[in-house]
């Protein structure tokens, strides 16, 4: 099989491979936000009821205080609730390595670093999880804590290039991204 042939199935798998993992991850985010949104909705029609029974016994000044607070408190609720999802999927993220999948999830980040950075490359990766890597060619694996939860560091040969994998940078990069969509949803 020629060179270029074995590169493009190299890239196609890549390119399928990083689709994959985007879908998934856009998948646990719609998840999240759909279950956010159905108790926000519970507790937005809660609050609503709420506020409609103190509006018909108040003067109109005490009207506008309840509507005042109805609203702090159903913000406050949001934002508790967006927290305690954001929680429940680091904690799914931290948990990945006890995870039935994680070693196809790694060896996958092996393959990703292998193809971005050239043979030879250093996969830095805890030492629980070398085994994993045992059967990757063309690349040099390196046994370091690297990160408490797991995931790799990768480096070119050259060192000039690296491709940080690791469990908790992927938990940095998923809280920036739904805080981002988090911010364009509430406003």
């Amino acid at each position: 099989m020629p060179l270029e042939a074995i590169l493009k199935s190299i890239e196609e798998r890549l390119n399928t491979d990083r689709q994959k993992i985007a879908d998934e991850y856009a998948r646990k985010i719609e998840e999240i936000e759909k279950q956010a949104a159905s108790e926000l909705q519970r507790i937005e029609s809660e609050y609503r009821e709420r506020t409609e029974r103190e509006i018909r016994t108040l003067e109109t000044r005490e009207i506008s205080a309840a509507e005042i607070e109805a609203k702090r408190i159903i913000r406050d609720r949001k934002a508790e609730l967006i927290q305690e999802k954001m929680e429940e999927a680091f904690e799914l993220l931290e948990s990945l390595p006890d995870d039935r999948e994680y070693r196809e999830i790694i060896e996958k980040m092996a393959s990703v670093a292998k193809n971005l950075l050239g043979r030879n490359c250093t996969v830095i990766v805890k030492s629980r999880d070398a085994p994993l890597l045992k059967d990757m060619k063309s690349i040099k694996i390196v046994e370091q804590d690297i990160d408490p939860f797991g995931g790799m560091l990768c480096i070119s040969s050259d060192g000039k290039r690296e491709v940080d994998l690791t469990i908790s940078t992927l938990k940095k990069e998923l809280r920036d991204v739904i805080a981002l969509k988090l911010s364009d949803y509430m406003g």
